[in-house]
């Protein structure tokens, strides 16, 4: 079996790979970062939203008694500070959804790297074969040029009857 004497024939689709791998790392460290943000977000607006909820529960309780003008201004602060909750809660639920979504695309992104490594093991699996075939092509190459310059020099060796 000859082996051609150029490069590895599977040159660009190893380097192809190559670029797969880092490009899917690269998309992972967006990702990641994606997501971290998100979570942050995320726990931001839940932090708000808690906030919100004390400070309505606390106004809900302060100040029971007063004049009617007292009490209905209370109660419209009251409606406003439930308002603010309402939609502090909307955003919080937003948030975790988008961080929901970002962590799911980490996964994503996470499978898409470790199908690249796998396919550039593949590659490089199929190289070192080559390679160690090729090496012993040409160990052969020389042993066999090696013998053929020693019965040149020095003819056939006897044989074992001629050794008695």
């Amino acid at each position: 079996m000859t082996l051609p004497s150029s490069g590895y024939p599977l040159a660009s689709l190893e380097a192809l790979r190559r670029r797969l791998l880092d490009s899917a790392r690269g998309d992972l460290a967006v990702a990641l970062a994606e997501a971290a943000r998100a979570r942050d977000e995320a726990e931001g607006a839940a932090d708000a939203l808690r906030g919100a909820t004390d400070a309505r529960s606390a106004a809900e309780r302060d100040g029971e008694a007063g004049s009617a003008l007292e009490l209905h201004a209370r109660e419209r602060w009251i409606a406003c500070l439930r308002d603010r909750e309402q939609r502090l809660r909307d955003a919080c639920a937003a948030r975790w959804e988008e961080e929901r979504r970002a962590t799911a695309e980490e996964g994503r992104r996470r499978d898409r790297v470790i199908e690249a490594e796998r396919s550039l093991r593949t590659v490089e699996r199929h190289r070192g074969l080559w390679e160690r075939a090729r090496r012993h092509a040409a160990l052969e190459a020389q042993e066999a040029e090696a013998e053929d310059r020693t019965l040149a020099t020095y003819g056939r060796p006897p044989g074992p009857a001629a050794r008695r």
